[in-house]
């Protein structure tokens, strides 16, 4: 059964065929799952694939956790049940605790034993994807300065021509606006902060609207959960 991610980096330094790219640029309505600092607990990330993948266009995970990406590649290329899960589309970038390259399994070894059977994967400081017609940027945010205020993040952001932006670093989950970006943090799906649970979100988005909508979801013993921020740090 052939994988619905290739888990082949293309130009862009995404997992995923062009194909796949072309249609979520073109969909009229996608769906993205975005998780961050995961530092270690790839249990944690592929449950979060597993009960909410399936159901996504595409996965952003937005840093600290790259070897738990790597977990994530070797569970899918073992257990083609798991494989469905993962969106077509994966894009991954650079947290302050990843290195700029990371060995993997090599998914053409399953089909061809000559074929190495590891890959390096380089990972990028940031990427930047078309998603139902808007350009979303995605960055972990530790060179932005985002503790103190997300607005050098968003002004970035804007300069690429970008009007979402997805990140990590802090650990708090968060939703705000500034320089006329929809900025996101998921919030750390293993160690967060601030007093909050662990937790990821949902974003939606749709062609032709200015912003995405955007649901966060707590982690339990049953599974995820709606969570509802009191409010958003900025």
């Amino acid at each position: 059964m052939p994988l619905r991610n290739p888990f082949t980096q293309n130009e862009t330094l995404v997992f995923a065929t062009t194909e796949a790219l072309v249609e979520l640029s073109e969909k009229e309505h996608s769906e993205l799952l975005v998780i961050s600092d995961s530092h270690g607990r790839s249990d944690i990330l592929c449950s979060i694939v597993e009960e909410k993948g399936k159901d996504c266009d595409a996965l952003f995970f937005c840093g600290d956790g790259i070897r738990d990406i790597a977990a994530l590649v070797e569970r899918a290329c073992s257990s083609s049940r798991f494989s469905a899960c993962v969106p077509p589309v994966l894009a991954f970038v650079q947290g302050n605790n990843d290195y700029e390259n990371c060995p993997m399994v090599n998914p053409k070894h399953l089909s061809d034993p000559e074929a190495p059977c590891y890959m390096e994967v380089e990972i990028p400081q940031q990427i930047q994807i078309n998603v139902s017609g808007m350009n979303v940027f995605m960055a972990h945010g530790h060179h932005h300065g985002v503790y103190g205020s997300i607005a050098p993040l968003c002004l970035d952001a804007a300069n690429r021509g970008a009007k979402t932006v997805l990140f990590g670093h802090t650990h708090i989950a968060m939703k705000g606006v500034s320089n006329e970006v929809y900025a996101i943090n998921p919030g750390s799906c293993a160690f967060p902060r601030g007093g909050q649970p662990p937790c990821f979100a949902r974003v939606g988005i749709t062609k032709g609207k200015d912003f995405p909508s955007c649901r966060f979801f707590r982690l339990s013993s049953e599974g995820s959960i709606p969570y509802e921020m009191i409010a958003s740090p900025w």
